[in-house]
């Protein structure tokens, strides 16, 4: 979760274009850093399958300058607008939803860059003082989706380690003699398929798929045995809230 941090700090200092491209390159642990690319489905017209932040992104790649700095203070208002609107933490859907955040944070930054660079040196309206207000605005709501999503991590990983399935304890309930009856389901949270198995654990298949299944555990690392058997807390590790990136 470095790369909210990297937000957040740098949105304190300046909103410049390395910001926005430094976070959306560092979000998994802050070390595996991917590239967020603009696909097809940030451009073209708004459709009802488009999230919030998708339609936040289309209207700012929309929005053109002119040659009036009044003009354009006030699409610099406008598309900062469109980033606080949608700066919200949602919880899960939000997680799910980063590379899209990310994907917007890069844009607002190239936009913003663009047009305040139209904006003549010494230039004074009402619009500069109330989209300097706009821009505090955003900082504010940008610490503060930080500080959400990190909680929010921080509160469903330890949720889930409490009931988390681990690997050494299910490898005992999987052993062989009453891992063929398919017992360790129940203790992977699976009750239904525990039931099917120990009702039909007279046929050859069913022992054969579970000793197989023990096998497969046997040879498996950590993080497939999470993926498999604990996939939100493996998906909610790919967020390191720990570390802070430097700018």
């Amino acid at each position: 979760m470095g790369a909210l941090d990297t937000i957040a700090k740098g949105a304190l200092s300046q909103f410049g274009r390395e910001f926005g491209r430094a976070a959306a390159n560092s979000i998994l642990n802050g070390q595996n850093s991917q590239k967020v690319e603009l696909s097809d489905r940030y451009s073209g017209r708004l459709k009802q399958s488009d999230s919030s932040i998708v339609r936040a992104i289309k209207t700012i790649q929309k929005i053109d300058f002119v040659a009036q700095n009044k003009a354009n203070a006030s699409r610099l208002i406008e598309i900062t607008d469109e980033f606080i609107n949608v700066n919200k933490f949602n919880g899960l859907d939000t997680l799910v939803a980063l590379n899209d955040f990310y994907a917007l944070a890069d844009i607002y930054n190239d936009k913003f860059a663009h047009g305040s660079a139209l904006i003549e040196d010494g230039f004074e309206d009402k619009a500069i003082d109330h989209l300097s207000l706009k821009r505090e605005e955003l900082f504010a709501s940008m610490k503060q989706f930080n500080e959400d999503c990190r909680s929010f991590i921080s509160e469903q990983t330890s949720l889930y380690n409490q009931k988390k399935v681990i690997k050494s304890v299910f490898i005992i309930w999987a052993f062989p003699i009453w891992g063929f009856l398919g017992v360790h389901n129940f203790y992977a949270n699976k009750p239904g398929k525990a039931i099917a198995h120990l009702l039909f654990c007279w046929t050859l298949i069913l022992p054969l798929f579970n000793l197989f299944e023990f096998l497969g555990v046997l040879l498996m690392n950590q993080g497939d045995f999470d993926s498999k058997y604990n996939p939100e807390l493996a998906f909610l590790s790919k967020f390191d809230v720990s570390n802070q990136l430097q700018k």
